[in-house]
């Protein structure tokens, strides 16, 4: 597959990411918002949560 590296881990200091597939703020609309941090955690546990309601395979 093209670009299946982004799929793979990556050790970014003493940090290993499972994948190098990241969402930041701007792409949900958050930017700017206050508690931005907490509602990036919230997404995120959602999301793990039920993954096909933002995941597709």
């Amino acid at each position: 597959m093209k670009y299946s590296e982004i799929f793979q881990p990556i050790q970014i200091g003493s940090i290993v990411l499972p994948n190098r597939v990241i969402m930041g703020s701007m792409h949900l609309g958050l930017e700017g918002m206050p508690m931005t941090a907490d509602r990036m955690i919230a997404f995120s546990y959602v999301s793990c949560v039920k993954p096909s309601r933002y995941f597709f395979t």
